[in-house]
């Protein structure tokens, strides 16, 4: 069996890592990465691109000679990834996690992760493979496009944050087929002019990615269809939301936000529960508690510090609610996350 280790930090330091490894050849042109493998240990062929706005785009094609584990090492939080298989089986395992995915059953999969980790994907031997990783830093990407009016895009950033605050972390199903047939697309596309097609290939694969999440995500048709939100005030909570995950430690009330955004209290708690399936006051917590955990987890600050510095004002009710949703008391969790550092 074969197994590699590889941080995955960047598309290109992927591939590069993958090259050696392997003892392939690895090319750049233009933003667009590729790692060619023809010796004993396989034939593949890996397509990469890292965008600007915290998207990027891997796809295999290929098979290895023997059973092959590629372990792909990420520091970075708040990363969602959609996972499909074009051809061939992998078995895809993350930590207690691991789960088979088949092109015979057209299966695809969409992964939240909130804290750094590693992903493991298992090749068969001598069984001809496609998979497509498409990942999304979902702060880098809210940032980079948050000033942006169109309707799809608007809705990958909406559906991007409501992940992401959701408890669930992964979430099997179809794959929708305008993802796979423009991936297949764009990698038989003239290069002649590569910032062109990747341009126009970032700009699909949002698209192809919206009704991708819309499979799973549990308020799509929400959005679609019954809400009397127009564009530019789903835009304004957009936005709304990024100055509340920034500045956590504001003493927010409802009349505050309606004034910032020139939204009624009914249309802001719409767009809350429709974005974010939390009532504002809520989601506010979530923020919160989050922030804090974070800091307990990474830093050396006293709990008290942490406490007051996200904008909670009572230590007890603090400790209550953290307690509920981490399994520990503050402190134990920090002692924990010291030992494991």
């Amino acid at each position: 069996m074969q197994k590699t280790h590889i941080k995955n930090t960047h598309i290109k330091d992927v591939l590069i890592g993958i090259s050696n490894f392997f003892e392939g050849k690895f090319t750049e042109k233009d933003g667009l990465y590729t790692c060619t493998i023809n010796n004993l240990k396989g034939a593949i062929v890996l397509t990469g691109i890292d965008f600007d706005s915290g998207l990027s785009f891997l796809n295999f094609k290929g098979n290895f000679k023997e059973i092959t584990e590629l372990l792909l090492k990420n520091n970075n939080e708040n990363i969602i990834e959609f996972i499909g298989v074009s051809a061939g089986n992998i078995i895809f395992s993350e930590g207690k996690v691991s789960t088979y995915l088949n092109e015979s059953r057209n299966q695809s999969m969409v992964i939240s992760n909130k804290y750094p980790s590693i992903k493991s994907y298992t090749f068969a031997k001598d069984v001809a493979t496609e998979v497509s990783i498409i990942s999304l830093d979902v702060s880098m990407f809210t940032t980079f496009r948050n000033n942006e009016y169109n309707l799809s895009l608007l809705k990958l950033i909406c559906w991007l944050n409501s992940l992401q605050l959701s408890d669930k972390q992964l979430y099997i199903g179809n794959q929708h087929e305008e993802m796979s047939s423009l991936i297949h697309t764009f990698l038989e596309a003239d290069r002649e002019d590569n910032t062109t097609v990747l341009t126009h290939f970032e700009s699909l694969i949002r698209n192809a990615l919206v009704n991708q999440i819309a499979l799973f995500h549990p308020n799509a048709s929400k959005l679609e269809n019954n809400t009397s939100l127009k564009d530019d005030e789903l835009t304004k909570i957009v936005s709304l939301i990024a100055t509340i995950e920034e500045n956590p430690q504001e003493l927010y009330t409802i009349s505050m936000l309606c004034e910032m955004t020139r939204l009624s209290p009914a249309k802001l708690q719409e767009g809350f529960k429709i974005l974010c399936d939390r009532t504002v006051i809520d989601f506010i917590r979530y923020v919160r508690l989050t922030a804090a955990e974070k800091l307990i987890r990474t830093t050396d600050m006293s709990i008290a510090e942490i406490i007051y510095s996200v904008g909670f004002t009572s230590r007890s009710y603090f400790s209550k609610i953290f307690k509920n949703k981490y399994g520990d008391s503050p402190k134990q969790y920090q002692l924990k996350a010291r030992v494991a550092r």
